[in-house]
């Protein structure tokens, strides 16, 4: 019984694992099943491979509305190949890319502000005392 019980598991746990598909022989299922593929996607896909296969990635993102160099990026992360390649982003791509921020921008120091609006009354009371 544990040895049934291992054996369904294991066939489970592969199952799962195997999300790889090919742009060129995956059924709609498959591609949808690809994180960044909807339905839509899908059949555009498979209508545009049936006039001809994709010859690469490059391909895929010129005759596929909706898919650039990020979206391609992240299909290929999630399993997608064409002619059984990953995608990698061309260089120049890759130094075009902003570069991250650092994070939020540091807030202006209490006694900062409390500098300047003093400033402000003291050049306010001035000008009303003339």
């Amino acid at each position: 019984m544990l040895k049934k019980l291992a054996l369904v598991l294991a066939c489970a746990l592969s199952v799962g694992l195997a999300q790889a598909a090919d742009v060129n022989s995956a059924s709609e299922a498959d591609l949808v099943a690809v994180k960044g593929i909807g339905p839509a996607k899908a059949k555009s896909i498979i209508e545009t491979r049936k006039k001809s296969p994709f010859k690469s990635w490059d391909d895929l993102i010129s005759r596929i509305p909706g898919i650039g160099e990020k979206t391609a990026l992240g299909m290929s992360k999630a399993g997608l190949t064409v002619g059984g390649q990953s995608y990698t982003m061309p260089a120049d791509a890759k130094k075009a890319a902003p570069a991250a921020k650092s994070g939020p921008a540091a807030p202006v120091a209490p006694a900062a502000k409390a500098k300047a609006s003093a400033a402000a009354s003291a050049s306010a009371s001035a000008s009303a005392k003339k």
